[in-house]
């Protein structure tokens, strides 16, 4: 009895990705229901500060699985939503190629 259930970060609108529930059990089990869908303001720049800090020393380059220069950013945007590149990093510096 109790409990929370949360749902973090999925942000997909796909109909096939769908689940089922029974909103009985939810009221009958006195279970919460919680979607998170992104972060508090403060935390991106926490995030961004933490990067700078420790590039160096860990690997975050290999959480991509392509780096993109700014003159290819319309190229990274369709290769992500058609899910052909999971993961793309954009780099200012980045020469394209």
């Amino acid at each position: 009895m109790g409990g929370t259930y949360v749902e973090i970060g999925n942000v997909s609108v796909d109909e096939h990705e769908c689940v089922s529930i029974v909103p009985g059990l939810i009221v009958r089990k006195c279970v919460t229901v919680k979607g998170i869908l992104r972060y508090p303001p403060w935390y991106l720049h926490k995030t961004l500060r933490f990067l700078e800090k420790y590039h160096d020393i860990y690997p975050f380059n290999a959480l991509s699985d392509r780096a993109y220069g700014l003159d290819e950013v319309q190229e990274a945007m369709q290769k992500a939503a058609s899910k052909e590149v999971p993961r793309a990093i954009i780099e200012p510096n980045k020469v394209a190629g």
